[in-house]
């Protein structure tokens, strides 16, 4: 019996197929996990749906990192919903000297809701 048959996963940070989410929602998946995953707009939504769908997820939606409050909502609704044991996050902000664009600010954001390599149990 696989490792975490029976125990189901929120996926949140899948950007393509050499993301650590995905490396991470692989191995929750290769060990049983039944996955439900976050994209944060449309054009994550391209790459991250046919990712997801190849690991069986059947709960796909959309999150706004920079709100709290949606954070939570979805956390809370994915828990109601599917019972998720389990939350990763993997998703990282920029540095201001990473970015390439000239006219990009160089300011990073105020506060990112989401930190890197989180990995928490909920239940």
């Amino acid at each position: 019996m696989p490792f975490l048959a029976g125990k189901r996963a929120l996926i949140v940070g899948v950007a393509s197929e050499r993301s650590i989410a995905w490396g991470i929602a692989q191995a929750l998946h290769r060990e049983g996990a039944e996955l439900a995953s976050l994209y944060v707009n449309d054009k994550m939504k391209e790459r991250v749906e046919p990712l997801a769908r190849s690991l069986g997820c059947s709960v796909i939606l959309p999150l706004d990192v920079t709100n709290d409050a949606e954070i939570g909502r979805r956390v809370r609704q994915n828990q109601e919903a599917a019972g998720a044991t389990w939350i990763s996050s993997s998703m990282q902000w920029p540095s201001p000297h990473a970015r390439r664009s000239p006219a990009a600010s160089s300011t990073p954001p105020a506060k990112p809701s989401a930190s890197p390599m989180t990995c928490r149990a909920t239940a």
